[in-house]
């Protein structure tokens, strides 16, 4: 009932989007030197956005995950990855390197794994938001083991130590006054469906998420 109140609501909530979308569109043009209300029209889009990807993921977790699986290039998808999160990280003076054997490739679904990877890139960009610091702030991107292992690892502060005792838990018996956001979970949904795993880990100075496909 929950993910057919969420499609519902989701429903709803395109249609909004769209009117709000198309409103801004008409007075950006009416106003095209308001650089002001240019810099808002582009927050808004973008939280509008950030919403829906949101409400999808959550609709998404109540049901049964379809995979649509095939072969791709691990190497493709990563420059994907970088090229949307650059300007954000740009904007937040954060390195997004890519560590990959170009001729990596990999098998599962591809648009499910991207936006694994998005959300864990997004919770390294906000941990090392809340940490500014002297030292370089870096996310890394790695592919290895011939495209069976992806990892995301920062040199951020690192997650709770309840974190990773309750992760371990999560959706068996996980102390219901620690609260997971929808990526996490998303994440550990998408990929335990194809098979595979995740760990949380901190190594000496980085955080660590390694994700394993079959």
């Amino acid at each position: 009932r929950l993910a057919d109140f969420l499609n519902s609501f989701l429903l709803k909530y395109r249609n909004i989007q769209n009117g709000i979308q198309g409103s801004l569109s008409i007075i950006s043009e009416e106003n095209p030197d308001q650089s002001w209300f240019n810099d808002l029209n582009k927050l808004i889009r973008k939280s509008l956005n950030e919403l829906k990807e949101n409400l999808e993921d959550s609709e998404m977790l109540f049901r049964d995950i379809v995979l649509t699986t095939a072969s791709f290039s691990l190497n493709e998808l990563f420059a994907v990855v970088k090229g949307e999160l650059d300007d954000l990280c740009n904007d937040k003076k954060i390195i997004l390197k890519v560590e990959i054997d170009p001729v990596d490739s990999s098998f599962g679904d591809v648009s499910l794994i991207k936006k694994c990877l998005l959300h864990l890139i997004k919770n390294s960009i906000k941990a090392l938001s809340k940490n500014p610091s002297e030292k370089e702030r870096l996310i890394i991107l790695r592919g290895s083991k011939g495209g069976k292992q992806i990892q995301v690892l920062d040199n951020g502060p690192g997650f709770p130590k309840k974190f990773y005792e309750q992760i371990k838990l999560f959706g068996v018996s996980q102390d219901e006054t620690f609260k997971f956001g929808i990526g996490i979970p998303f994440v550990k949904e998408v990929i335990e469906a194809h098979g595979g795993k995740i760990l949380f880990s901190k190594v000496e100075s980085w955080t660590v998420a390694s994700i394993t496909l079959p």
